[in-house]
């Protein structure tokens, strides 16, 4: 099991056998992808310190084409390996607990995961931090990817229902940002429940 979780058997972009390869992506794959770090994203918000955050990758063709069968095609174990390699970038902000933002109702219950759980727990088994679903996501709110960007700006913190929140410092992690909003409503979401420690966020890709 080891030895699988450090050499992927498969390219997780193209599925492709890759015994004994050292990269999650294939060397092909690997070509079409490109690099955002060091680099930091801030989200503004009103009234509110932005939200500091950090994505690995832009969301180019490899990318997004891992992501998509992770999220879509029933292949979590693709998360994960992409979530190990967001671990150097979310140690930045030596978090204690990792928060994923919880999908919508009806995407969960599609899917049976949630997606930024698994790449939670891929920074997990490298960085050994705790992993917790503090929320979930209120029913009647839509999908993200069937809101246009301007319906994305608009959503609101009250669409998260907070639970009891964990000992913090705590890390956002999610998948893919495109406007932000998401993990930017979540976020103030958290604060407002009293999470203080909420230092940041980290992504496996952004498009902003």
């Amino acid at each position: 099991m080891a030895m699988e979780r450090l050499f992927p058997a498969h390219c997780v972009s193209c599925g492709a056998r890759t015994p004994g390869h050292s990269h999650p992506f294939c060397e092909q794959c690997l070509i079409g992808t490109s690099l955002l770090t060091p680099e930091m994203i801030f989200l503004p918000r009103r009234r509110m310190a932005p939200v500091r955050v950090a994505a690995l990758f832009e969301y180019g063709a490899s990318v997004r084409r891992a992501i998509t069968a992770g999220k879509y095609g029933g292949e979590p174990w693709r998360l994960r390996q992409l979530g190990r390699l967001c671990a150097p970038v979310a140690r930045i902000f030596e978090p204690k607990v990792l928060v994923p933002v919880p999908s919508a109702a009806s995407s969960l219950v599609r899917r049976g995961f949630h997606p930024a759980w698994e790449v939670a727990v891929g920074i997990a088994d490298e960085l050994g931090a705790d992993v917790v679903m503090v929320g979930m996501r209120k029913r009647g709110y839509l999908t993200q990817a069937s809101l246009s960007a301007a319906q994305r700006r608009q959503l609101a913190p009250s669409q998260f229902v907070i639970s009891r929140l964990p000992r913090g410092p705590y890390l956002i992690v999610d998948d893919v940002i495109t406007t932000g909003a998401t993990v930017s409503a979540f976020a103030t979401a958290l604060e407002l429940h009293g999470a203080k420690a909420a230092i940041g966020a980290v992504c496996v890709a952004a498009s902003v």
